[in-house]
């Protein structure tokens, strides 16, 4: 099996996993996201692992035949990426000095407004796109939707 192959399944998993969430509005043993490589495996964007939380993973206790049993991680739904977060499309853009970084960006965004997700509330999420342009990485478009819609566009693309 290809690597190409392989992030197309996990990209078509992480997108299941979303809509499963969302819908449902109920946490999902089955996670949003691959982060063994410290990255969401497949996503079109190169989200770390440190996005945990804002990803609405967390641990949540499970009751089996009347008993608690012990906590297990789980994907929720409400996403809460905030002002400044910043991403880039390759899991190069995070070395050690941004010189070395902005050779291997070709796109990046920042978070520049954001609510968070509530029960029955999709937060806003308004993130500037960046692309690179003779060597310096220069406003394209401005992404404006919900936590959910952001979410998707990190995996899927915008």
């Amino acid at each position: 099996m290809n690597s190409n192959h392989c992030d197309e399944e996990a990209r078509n998993a992480s997108v299941a996993v979303l809509e499963s969430v969302v819908q449902s509005n109920r946490r999902s043993e089955k996670l949003i996201a691959d982060f063994s490589s410290g990255f969401a495996k497949g996503w079109a964007w190169a989200v770390k692992k440190d996005f945990s939380t804002a990803l609405d993973l967390a641990l949540a206790s499970r009751v089996v035949k009347g008993k608690k049993v012990a906590p297990v991680m789980t994907s929720g739904s409400l996403f809460t990426f905030s002002k400044g977060d910043t991403l880039y499309d390759t899991p190069l853009a995070y070395s050690d000095t941004w010189s070395e970084s902005l050779n291997h960006i070709t796109k990046s965004l920042e978070v520049v407004s954001a609510t968070s997700c509530e029960i029955a509330f999709e937060g806003y999420v308004e993130a500037q796109i960046y692309e690179k342009k003779d060597g310096q990485l220069v406003k394209t478009e401005l992404f404006r939707g919900s936590q959910n819609q952001f979410v998707r566009g990190l995996i899927i693309g915008f």
